[in-house]
């Protein structure tokens, strides 16, 4: 005949009770692991895909590609840093720079006016982006650089960085 135990095999109720705390305290634990990660990706998602950071890059390919183009025989830059402007050849036959392209910010947005020198006569203007709420020009040497500051209401302001020679040689 089998001897019965006064202390039968499985967890008590204080043993149940522990083991529940601890297996939420580890679900919890994770779950806020999770959420803080989708978070963080999610404001990265859109910092990086926002009208911000296009209109940015937009601005950056416009400066380079506009200051790689100009002479280096005059480029001017206002008292502040508020706008920039650079002498440049509407063709290769020109003997000497014929067009100007000037680059300033005007009601919370980054311009590009393009025009002849003589007579001077704006043919075009460009919003290249929006959101500027700070940008600032400067030049060394044959270098031009802008310091560019976007920013719109849902995210931190970026600053965009752009520099780049004035490749062309001639000098007049």
């Amino acid at each position: 005949m089998p001897r019965h135990s006064k202390f039968a095999g499985g967890l008590t109720l204080v043993e149940l009770v522990i083991a529940m705390l601890v297996s939420t305290l580890v679900a919890s634990a994770v779950g806020i692991v999770m959420v803080d990660g989708y978070n963080s990706w999610a404001r990265t998602y859109v910092r990086a895909y926002s009208d911000v950071v296009s209109g940015g890059l937009a601005a950056k390919r416009a400066f380079e590609k506009t200051v790689r183009n100009a002479s280096c025989s005059k480029v001017f830059v206002g008292d502040n840093g508020e706008w920039i402007e650079f002498r440049g050849y509407s063709s290769a036959s020109c003997a000497k720079p014929d067009c100007y392209s000037r680059f300033y910010t005007a009601d919370e947005t980054l311009q590009l006016e393009t025009g002849t020198i003589e007579p001077r006569l704006a043919l075009s203007w460009r919003t290249v982006c929006g959101q500027v709420s700070g940008c600032t020009f400067t030049t060394s040497g044959r270098s031009a650089q802008m310091i560019l500051t976007l920013e719109d209401d849902e995210s931190e302001p970026v600053v965009f960085t752009a520099s780049a020679v004035m490749l062309s040689l001639i000098h007049i």
